[in-house]
């Protein structure tokens, strides 16, 4: 059922009131409903009771959690994901409205607005032996996929403009496609062993337990630089395509984006396969399979790549002189 044009409204103000700082009401059980104040009365996570004989001047609004009325409520009831149990003395000036939640109305209610709820179907669980085919789950990873590959993007554009010195250091390496390779390989096996290993070490040295506290932060480091080495390798993809080298090209917004959609295509294809019906599931897995082995290649000589340029400084590989150049400069 769709909402009403006048409870919209109400919704839009009441989200207002909630951003100014004005809903303050997410207060103990002790407040007294007789008073008359200017704001919302707000549970986050929690169940809100309006008994018999109380009044509440205010909107309610419950996110997460069941609102009991059985009171008087002089304007709207609005619950996000919960439950709306309207007594036999509850009297509700406003409206009720309920988004992907059940609404409980005894028939003595008074309610002088409208009802409204929204139901959010939930996932139809098509479970069968081996993949799931044709249920919810192909929705889902796609829609995870989109969400992934989004995030991935705004990361390496950010990159390519924010730090394009460093990019260019990875796609130096990056251009050496076996070494790159082996050493995103060798990292990638060794990784969760030495996370383990510097795990335990911290925890039994004396510093262990303050130097834990950084350990996030070294981790969300190591990711921002996987996705530089990604965003490398996806700029020289788009450099290549349109005939640029890697030594006389500067990271360039239009070769990431061409190199991001070279790496992502297939990934997307698979997981649009995947949604049709059953006779082409094992197409989908064929297609899908190929679209995460491109992508862990990108992944593996980004990673390497990005190692490299750590290790070894950001300073620009520059290519040997020819031989010949000596002999005419002499």
């Amino acid at each position: 059922m769709f909402v009403h044009e006048g409870v919209t409204r109400r919704l839009i103000l009441t989200f207002i009131v909630l951003l100014a700082g004005q809903a303050a009401y997410a207060q103990p059980g002790d407040w007294s409903y007789g008073d008359r104040r200017e704001g919302v009365h707000l549970r986050v996570l929690r169940d809100y009771t309006l008994p018999a004989g109380a009044t509440a001047h205010e909107p309610i609004v419950v996110l997460g959690g069941t609102a009991t009325i059985d009171g008087t409520a002089e304007g709207d009831v609005v619950v996000f994901g919960g439950t709306v149990r309207v007594g036999p003395t509850a009297v509700i000036r406003g409206d009720v409205v309920s988004m992907g939640g059940t609404t409980i109305v005894d028939p003595a209610a008074r309610i002088s607005g409208r009802v409204d709820e929204t139901s959010i179907i939930g996932p139809d669980f098509d479970v069968a032996i081996g993949p799931l085919i044709g249920g919810w789950w192909p929705a889902f990873a796609f829609g995870a996929t989109l969400l992934r590959l989004f995030v991935v993007l705004i990361v390496a554009l950010l990159l390519t403009v924010v730090a394009p010195t460093w990019i260019q250091s990875i796609r130096m390496r990056a251009s050496s496609t076996l070494l790159s390779a082996g050493v995103g390989v060798a990292s990638e096996v060794l990784f969760v062993p030495a996370v383990v290993a510097v795990t335990i070490a911290l925890v039994v040295s004396v510093i262990g337990i303050l130097a834990l506290l950084v350990f996030p932060f070294l981790m969300g480091a190591g990711a921002l630089m996987w996705v530089a080495g990604f965003t490398a390798v996806a700029i020289n993809i788009g450099a290549g395509l349109r005939g640029r080298s890697v030594e006389s090209s500067r990271p360039h917004v239009l070769d990431l984006l061409i190199g991001f959609a070279v790496i992502s295509v297939v990934t997307l294809v698979a997981q649009s396969v995947a949604l049709a019906p059953e006779s082409l599931g094992s197409v989908a897995w064929a297609v899908r399979a190929a679209g995460w082995l491109i992508e862990w290649l990108a992944w593996t000589i980004g990673l390497g790549a990005a190692l490299m340029a750590l290790l070894g400084g950001r300073q620009a590989i520059t290519p040997p002189p020819l031989p010949f150049a000596h002999a005419a400069t002499r």
